[in-house]
């Protein structure tokens, strides 16, 4: 289930702006074509959300208790993937930043440094699961305190 509906995004774009965006049979309507590609700038965005909230929770969020935060994120991601399908136009100041908080947010959230309010990942004894420096750099070899170095301290 998508974390936001079409109805979100339209409150977000003005409509012969979301007709600009997604009307690429020149029916002069979002049409069923433009229903399509808003269903799938949603599922883009709701993978790039899984792909950081993943770490943490367990994703896809059901969608009887999607987070407020995480309905927020995909309304945004949506926004600026609509945008980006027609780059000759611009993409609006206020559509890019929002883009960059989202991810920047994510990103703290992948990190474990912020949260969703979701159920979160646990570990084998029911402990909620930590976010190692190898979760988040991919360096699972490099050691942060060897041996030698903590018998220099």
């Amino acid at each position: 289930m998508a974390y936001c509906t079409q109805e979100d995004i339209e409150k977000k774009i003005p409509a012969a702006k979301l007709v600009e965006l997604t009307d690429d049979t020149g029916a002069g309507e979002v049409g069923e074509t433009g229903v399509a590609i808003i269903a799938e700038a949603v599922a883009e965005a709701d993978a790039v959300i899984d792909s950081y909230c993943g770490h943490r929770y367990t994703v896809p969020f059901a969608s009887e208790s999607v987070p407020d935060i995480v309905r927020l994120f995909s309304i945004r991601l949506s926004v600026y993937e609509l945008y980006s399908r027609r780059p000759d136009g611009g993409i609006p100041d206020s559509v890019a930043d929002n883009y960059d908080k989202t991810i920047d947010h994510l990103n703290r959230i992948s990190l474990g440094r912020a949260q969703v309010g979701g159920p979160v990942k646990t570990d084998d004894r029911g402990l909620p699961k930590a976010v190692t420096p190898a979760d988040s750099s991919g360096d699972e070899d490099e050691a942060v305190f060897t041996r030698e170095a903590l018998e220099n301290m």
